[in-house]
Order: structure tokens, then C-alpha cells, then sequence
């Protein structure tokens, strides 16, 4: 379980630094758009862990 918390910090952190980065023009629907992403796959592998618990 530690290994999907890591990746969705992983995932947060990443999309956060590319959506803020200097080389590509500042479109405020990009890092909208990555923030709605990376929190979606949150609630998936929260929800993919829930169910895997359930099962034993």
C-alpha cells in the first residue's frame, strides 16, 4: 500500500512542476487540467485499494 501512496505523491508533485514549468506558455486550463488528472488517480488507486481489502 506504501508503494500507491508514494506513486500518487509521486504523481501530484510531478504534474504540479510540469504544469508550472517556465518553457511552456502559462495556459491556466493546463495546470487546471493536470490538477483534476492527478487528483482522479488518487480516488482511483484509493478506490482500487479499498476493494483489493475488501476481498480478504
Amino acid at each position: 500500500m506504501t508503494k500507491y501512496i508514494l506513486a500518487g505523491a509521486l504523481t501530484l508533485m510531478s504534474t504540479a512542476a510540469m504544469a508550472s514549468d517556465k518553457l511552456i506558455p502559462d495556459v491556466p486550463e493546463m495546470s487546471a487540467g493536470a490538477g483534476v488528472a492527478a487528483v482522479a488517480l488518487l480516488v482511483g488507486v484509493a478506490a482500487i485499494i479499498r476493494e483489493r481489502s475488501k476481498r480478504k
